[in-house]
This record gives structure tokens, C-alpha cells and sequence, in this order.
């Protein structure tokens, strides 16, 4: 709640996919959820506009009066091209983050990505916040471009800006359709899963931290056996407290858990 008791206002772009379903649903239980799509497509507990990011008129009345923005419109994918990232990852960035400044917004948590270090990913390297940016992909470099666009904003006109470098949420699936999922896979990738209802707690964590945390960047998994990724100033910090573990549910259906890389020399 807000410093009157109404519910915080909470706006997110993008909240037609897959996270921004999860989102709204399950956030709009607490705080005033509105969103927008290109499709309009409704989505349950949420006030859903059709338009684009990219339309500087539409987005600019949209997020009048919003508490906190929840940045997810983008081309998600990795293997997108230059001409797709260039417009909707880096320009869309820009146009949410100058809509939200003479908004009067509050907050904007930016949904980063695990890519921005996915290069170290591959090697297997333990990582906190703290190690270099190595995107593996123009997806991972616009992240990192949003980040430093999000330090500037804080910087410049004190915008509170959180980075969730988020992992891997391959949908709303079974404990049985997860595993099918990655069980034969070879490489550290499913040691970032996060789960709908983590991702929901982190989300909301970040929405009720204080105002005087007014910049970070976080990485945002489940509670996964083997981690590579360090997640303790989103515990300290955002009080986030990851509940659902990949590790346990494979062992409660018997499957070996078996993807941690060997670093041996890869310099991790």
C-alpha cells in the first residue's frame, strides 16, 4: 500500500507474455495492475492497453501516475537480429525510461538477463554482481545497456532503478513437463531456472523495497542446487527469499541432477 492506503499503481510493459501473465495475476491481488501489449490480449487481475512501446505519445500517457514500472516488452530471444534488438530492446528502453521520468514514477524494475554475463555462463564461472559484463549475444548486450541506461537515470535525476538479471522461466509446467524439459541437457543452463512463484516473490520484493535503495542490479534464479550465480544482495538487499529449488524436484522424482559443468580449466 501506498502513504494513503490506496494500492500501489504498478505498470508493466510487455505484460501479455509469459512473465508479464504470471505478474499480473498473481500481483494484481495486491496492488493496481496495468500493463500493455502490441496485442491488447487481456490478462487476468490486470488493466490491459493495446500499444507499443516504441509509440513515444502512448507510453508517455500510460505511466502518468504509476508507482513502480515493470519493464519486460522486448524481443526476448538471443538469436535475434540487430534490426530487432536495436528497436525494441535499446530504442523501447529509452522511451519507457523518459515516460517514466516525467511520469513522476518511482521505481523501475528493469528486466535484465543472465545473458549480459552469458559468456561466463558457458564457461561455467561462479558469479556475483561484481564480475565484468560478458553478453554472449545482441539480447545480452542491450541488457547491459538497459542497466547502464537505468544508472544514468538514477544518477542523473533519481529515478530508482533495479536490475533483475532473470533466469530461465520456461513456463507454468508440471514438475513432470520441467523435467522432460531439462533432463538431457548438457551445459549449466537449467541451474538458472526460476520458478513462476519465485518470480512473482522477487517481483514483489522489489516493488516493497525501500525507497532509499535506489539502484542495483541483482540475479534473479530459484533456490538451485549448484548455482553459478550469487544471489545474495537480492536476499540482503530486496529480502527476496527464493522458495522452490530444481534440485529438490528432481530428487523427489528420482532423476540424477547433474548439470554443474567441470571448470577445470576455464579459468572459473
Amino acid at each position: 500500500m501506498g502513504a494513503t492506503g490506496a494500492k500501489r499503481r504498478v505498470y508493466i510493459t510487455g505484460i501479455t507474455g509469459k512473465i508479464g501473465r504470471v505478474l499480473g495475476r498473481e500481483l494484481g491481488q495486491e496492488y493496481d495492475i496495468a500493463g500493455n501489449s502490441r496485442s491488447g490480449t487481456p490478462v487476468d487481475g490486470a488493466t490491459v492497453a493495446k500499444g507499443d512501446v516504441l509509440d513515444r505519445s502512448f507510453i508517455r500517457s500510460q505511466l502518468s501516475g504509476v508507482d513502480t514500472v515493470i519493464h519486460l516488452a522486448a524481443d526476448p530471444s538471443p538469436r535475434a537480429t540487430w534490426e530487432s534488438i536495436s528497436a525494441n530492446n535499446i530504442n523501447g528502453a529509452y522511451e519507457v525510461f523518459e515516460a517514466a521520468r516525467l511520469g513522476g514514477v518511482r521505481r523501475i524494475i528493469f528486466a535484465s538477463s543472465n545473458h549480459v554475463t552469458g559468456i561466463l555462463t558457458e564457461q561455467a564461472v561462479d558469479m556475483d554482481t561484481t564480475v565484468p559484463i560478458r553478453p554472449d549475444s545482441y539480447y545480452g548486450l542491450s541488457k547491459a545497456f538497459g542497466e547502464a541506461l537505468g544508472r544514468y537515470y538514477h544518477d542523473r535525476y533519481g529515478l530508482s532503478v533495479l536490475n533483475f538479471r532473470i533466469g530461465w522461466i520456461p513456463g507454468e509446467l508440471s514438475e513432470e513437463a520441467l523435467i522432460e524439459r531439462f533432463k538431457d541437457r548438457g551445459d549449466a543452463y537449467p541451474l538458472m531456472w526460476l520458478s513462476p512463484g519465485d518470480c512473482v516473490r522477487a517481483h514483489r520484493a522489489g516493488i516493497e523495497a525501500p525507497d532509499s535503495l535506489g539502484y542495483g542490479t541483482y540475479y534473479i534464479m530459484s533456490r538451485n542446487r549448484d548455482m553459478l550465480w550469487d544471489m545474495q544482495n537480492a536476499r540482503e538487499e530486496l529480502g527476496y527469499d527464493p522458495q522452490d529449488d530444481l534440485g529438490e524436484i528432481f530428487d523427489r522424482h528420482g532423476v540424477p541432477y547433474n548439470f554443474r559443468i567441470p571448470r577445470e580449466g576455464l579459468g572459473g
